[in-house]
């Protein structure tokens, strides 16, 4: 995108043109994602070594927690505090690069975070982590991109543990085309929606929220028997030894 200014939103709060973090590689997306969100737009893809490209293009090593913090200091020197953060990065991997896919995705999030906390901004950007294919939502046949859903269990537990970056977590179909994610993510940006964990499936946006159950149904007891085998999860506390023993 050109300089310049021009307002928009991020998770449905009107703002002057602040800088945006769209964690991804060049390509339509990021083209697409440029023209919609103006001037703020501000990419930054995945390479070998910290580097200034152009003005709004940056490149870091996704397992550099400390150029991280360099891209946060020096993109809040140079423009207005950052609004808001996508993370794209995981999507960019099969599930034949687990190695990759770890850097690329839990790798580059935890670093991302410990770097936005340390940072101690006095407003904290929202954060996106957009996944394609990571979750399986209604069918049981449903193709899983495994290399991703790790991280969503790490965006769970940063929205619990750092309430401040209003951690959403989005997942797209893993066939979707540019203008289709575009036009999604854009939406979703706008949206005065306050919904965490979100999945689109042939179109249609699906929540994960909890509903009080209506109905009362008998529960089963549980029956500990000597020949089975059970796994105690939670570490060595006093409470896993006394049900252990």
């Amino acid at each position: 995108a050109e300089d310049g200014i021009r307002d928009y939103k991020v998770t449905g709060v009107q703002t002057c043109a602040l800088p945006i973090l769209l964690f991804a590689e060049p390509g339509e997306v990021t083209k697409g994602l440029g023209q919609k969100l103006g001037a703020g737009c501000i990419l930054v893809s995945p390479g070998s070594s910290y580097q200034k490209i152009t003005k709004n293009h940056y490149q870091l090593n996704p397992t550099a927690v400390e150029e991280f913090k360099l891209l946060l200091a020096e993109v809040s020197a140079e423009n207005a505090p950052i609004r808001g953060i996508v993370h794209l990065w995981s999507s960019l991997t099969t599930n034949a690069q687990l190695d990759t896919a770890l850097e690329y995705g839990c790798a580059s999030l935890l670093h991302l975070v410990q770097a936005l906390v340390q940072s101690q901004q006095q407003e904290m950007p929202s954060l996106w982590v957009v996944t394609q294919g990571a979750m399986s939502v209604k069918s049981e046949g449903e193709t899983v991109e495994v290399q991703q859903t790790p991280l969503w269990g790490l965006g769970r537990v940063v929205a619990w543990e750092h309430p401040e970056l209003k951690c959403r977590l989005l997942d797209l179909e893993s066939n979707s085309q540019a203008t289709e994610i575009v036009r999604l993510l854009h939406q979703e940006l706008m949206s005065p929606e306050d919904d965490s964990q979100i999945a689109y499936r042939q179109g249609k946006r699906q929540v994960s929220r909890l509903v009080r159950r209506h109905k009362t149904e008998p529960q089963s007891g549980i029956t500990i028997t000597s020949e089975a085998s059970y796994l105690i999860t939670g570490g060595l506390g006093a409470l896993g030894l006394q049900l252990a023993q």
